[in-house]
C-alpha cells in the first residue's frame, strides 16, 4: 500500500514483474504517470489502485491479469482498445469515463461475466455536442454491454453524468440506445436525470438507490414507494413539483 506516497515515480515500478506473490497495489495519490508492462506478469494481483495519480493510458499487458478482481482508475484513464474480455475474474470496476475509451474496450466490457460491481461516468465539454449528445457508437456501444452485464452478476451500478455546466438529460425511453432496465440490481446510484426512469419501477431487488434528478413529482414518489426492497434511498433534487401528502 503505498497510498500518498509523495516522492512514489515510474521508476519505483520499473522491476515489478519480480513480485510474483503480489496480492494488493495501491499507488493512489502519488506521481505516478505510467505503469510499466511488467504490470501483466504479476499474476496473482486481486487488487489494483491508481485512482488520482498521472496515469492517463493503461499497459496493452493489464489484460494479462486474468486474477485481477478489483480494479480502481481514474476518470482520464483510457483502457486497451482489445483484451479486457480476457480479464474474466474482475469483480470491481471503479471508475471509467466511457467517452474517453476506445470501442473495442466498450464492446468487450460486456464479456466481463464475473463483474459485480461498476461506476462510469459520461462527460463532455463542447457545447456543440448538445443535439447529438447521446447518438454516437460510444453511447450505443456502452448501454449494449451494460445490458449484457446485467443478465450476468452484476448487482452495483454507480453511473453519473457531467458535462460541465450544461444539464442534459439521460435517455431513458425505449429506444435501442437509451439506458437499459437491469432488473437484477440491488444498488443503484444515478444522476443527474431530468425525469424519473420509467423501468425503475421495475427493480423489485433494489435495496439501495441514489438518485439525482431535475425535479420529483408525487408519481415519482409513488413509484419509489412501490419497491418492495428498498431499504436506503438517498434523494439530491433540484427542484420539486407539485404539492403532497405524506
Amino acid at each position: 500500500d503505498l497510498e500518498n506516497c509523495g516522492s512514489l515515480t515510474n521508476i519505483h515500478l520499473a522491476n515489478i514483474e519480480m513480485l510474483l506473490q503480489l496480492r494488493y497495489l495501491s499507488i493512489r495519490g502519488t506521481s505516478v504517470s505510467e505503469l510499466p508492462t511488467g504490470i501483466g506478469q504479476v499474476q496473482h494481483l486481486d487488487t489494483l489502485d491508481i485512482r488520482e495519480t498521472k496515469v492517463g493510458q493503461l499497459p496493452s499487458t493489464i489484460v494479462l491479469l486474468e486474477k485481477l478482481a478489483h480494479l480502481f482508475v481514474g476518470s482520464g484513464v483510457m483502457f486497451p482498445a482489445e483484451g479486457i474480455s480476457k480479464m474474466k475474474g474482475l469483480e470491481q470496476l471503479i471508475r471509467f469515463s466511457i467517452r474517453r475509451q476506445p470501442l473495442g474496450f466498450l464492446k468487450e466490457l460486456g464479456q466481463l461475466t464475473n463483474l459485480r460491481i461498476l461506476q462510469a461516468l459520461w462527460e463532455g465539454d463542447v457545447i456543440e455536442e448538445w443535439e447529438n449528445y447521446y447518438q454516437g457508437s460510444e453511447w450505443e456501444t456502452f448501454t449494449s454491454s451494460l445490458r449484457a452485464l446485467g443478465s450476468h452478476k452484476l448487482h452495483s451500478l454507480g453511473f453519473c453524468m457531467r458535462m460541465y455546466e450544461i444539464e442534459i438529460p439521460i435517455p431513458m425511453d425505449s429506444s435501442t440506445s437509451s439506458f437499459p432496465a437491469l432488473p437484477k440490481l440491488r444498488e443503484l446510484s444515478i444522476g443527474s436525470v431530468s425525469i424519473l426512469p420509467i423501468w425503475m419501477g421495475s427493480l423489485a431487488n433494489l435495496e439501495l438507490l441514489q438518485l439525482h434528478t431535475d425535479k420529483l413529482t408525487p408519481e415519482d414518489l409513488r413509484v419509489l414507494g412501490d419497491m418492495p426492497a428498498l431499504e436506503t434511498l438517498g434523494l439530491n433534487v433540484g427542484r420539486y413539483a407539485g404539492p403532497f401528502t405524506i
